[in-house]
């Protein structure tokens, strides 16, 4: 009665053993094709390498790369040969593992040429020349690297929709393998404008994500900063006409007032300063020396003297002004930008004649000038606007025929105006002007006044 039956139960054994293998082939065709398709999507996204020409300037680089992180990981070529071929541009991106290659090189001084190519192939498929101002930072940054996000955006999406397309034929797995993906077209020649607003494989606009379109309108009118960090160094001597000039109260049994001063005399300036910047913020340290060249100088005794006229009397005069301090600041933009410096520091400043009788007075305090810089023409042109306060600590006097005295206490007010031309890469040209006036306390009587103005032409040599 079993070797009835026998021959049914082997049948069937071997049918249950056919369709497990038919299951086991159809499990492995579909593990391969998963793995197959994963491997592609991966390697359609697995970043960008960026490379430059080494007279790129970094700034341009930093700021390329920090907005190509917003949609993909990306990594920078460190070493740039001379290869600039299709081929020599595909060995990089598959060295560095990348998808995609963004290339950026000078076409003249004032343009700068960014690629968009394939990593596979190393073809063009995006070009565009960007405006440079000054060599040196891009003319309009956040529209420039904007078009470049989206364009990339646009490119990785478009790879995204051909790796899905073998999804679709899901149903003939035995059949079919995963198409591969074909090349992107080939942009070459003349530039192509990216549009804004782009639609990718599901329909969805790729601008229009709310973290991206977040940032970048939080940055549209943000210029190119290039570079912010380093020591900077500055020097300038001027020459120009000025006066300097000393009044001081007599007692009144002498009567009138003793004055001094240089008449209209050549002044001579120097200034040094070193500037340490910190991102927007700026740190400087600076000094300025003054003095004038008193050819013929005079001083103009009393009208009268217990009614007696009194003669002029001529004599040699010293002039000096000596300022030094620190400057703490903040920078509005980039380095061609909008800058508030603060200097506190000391100063000291005298006018003495040679003959011991006549009026003089020297005096030291503390000083305080917040300084306006105003770039403008991309950097050429630098107006400074900077007002003036002087606490004045201590100072000498001596009044006409009588001894010196001591005494503190007082104020003074000031400004300068000037303009800067850049005529080269470190040197320049400025016109100043200042004004000051100081009132000193005397131990009797009313204060001194020491009053200056004068007007210099500049050379300025810049590092």
């Amino acid at each position: 009665m079993l070797l009835s039956h026998f021959p049914e139960v082997l049948r069937l054994s071997c049918l249950k053993v056919q369709r497990r293998a038919v299951r086991l082939r159809s499990g492995l065709i579909l593990f391969s094709w998963l793995w197959l398709l994963a491997s592609h999507v991966g390697a359609q996204a697995s970043g960008i390498v960026l490379v430059s020409d080494p007279d790129v300037p970094a700034g341009i680089t930093r700021s390329v790369k920090r907005r190509l992180g917003q949609v993909s990981d990306v990594s920078e070529q460190k070493q740039w040969g001379s290869d600039a071929s299709d081929a020599g541009f595909s060995k990089i991106a598959k060295r560095a593992g990348a998808a995609w290659v963004v290339y950026l090189h000078l076409a003249d001084e004032r343009e700068l040429q960014a690629e968009l190519r394939q990593g596979a192939s190393g073809a063009v498929v995006w070009s565009r020349e960007l405006a440079l101002q000054g060599g040196k930072r891009l003319k309009q940054p956040a529209r420039t690297l904007q078009q470049l996000v989206a364009a990339v955006r646009e490119q990785l999406s478009q790879s995204g929709s051909r790796a899905k397309e073998p999804e679709a034929a899901e149903d003939s797995l035995e059949e079919e393998e995963p198409e591969a993906p074909s090349a992107a077209p080939v942009v070459a020649g003349a530039p192509t404008e990216t549009p804004t607003v782009m639609a990718s494989s599901d329909g969805e606009q790729v601008l229009d994500d709310p973290e991206l379109s977040a940032r970048l309108s939080a940055r549209s009118d943000e210029p190119d900063p290039g570079p912010r960090q380093g020591l900077a160094l500055q020097a300038s001597v001027g020459i120009g006409p000025g006066v300097h000039g000393l009044r001081v109260p007599t007692p009144t049994e002498v009567g009138g007032f003793g004055e001094v001063d240089t008449g209209l005399a050549p002044a001579a300036s120097l200034a040094a300063a070193a500037q340490l910047g910190l991102g927007q913020w700026l740190l400087s340290a600076e000094a300025q020396y003054r003095t004038f060249f008193a050819g013929a100088p005079y001083q103009t005794q009393p009208e009268t003297m217990n009614g007696v006229m009194t003669q002029s009397i001529s004599s040699p005069l010293t002039s000096h002004s000596f300022i030094i301090g620190a400057s703490p600041g903040y920078r509005f933009g980039g380095r061609d930008s909008v800058a508030l410096m603060l200097l506190m520091g000391w100063t000291y400043r005298s006018l003495q004649a040679s003959n011991a009788t006549l009026p003089g007075s020297s005096l030291r305090g503390f000083v305080v000038r917040p300084a306006l810089n105003i770039p403008f023409g991309d950097g050429v042109f630098n107006l400074r606007v900077a007002p003036e306060l002087i606490v004045v600590q201590s100072s000498e006097t001596n009044a006409l025929g009588f001894m010196s005295t001591r005494a503190s206490g007082g104020t003074g007010w000031g400004a300068e105006v000037s303009v800067d031309v850049r005529l080269a890469k470190f040197l320049g040209a400025g016109l100043q002007y200042r004004r000051s006036r100081v009132s000193a306390t005397r131990s009797s009587g009313d204060p001194a006044i020491d009053e200056e103005w004068y007007v210099a032409v500049q050379a300025v040599l810049s590092l």
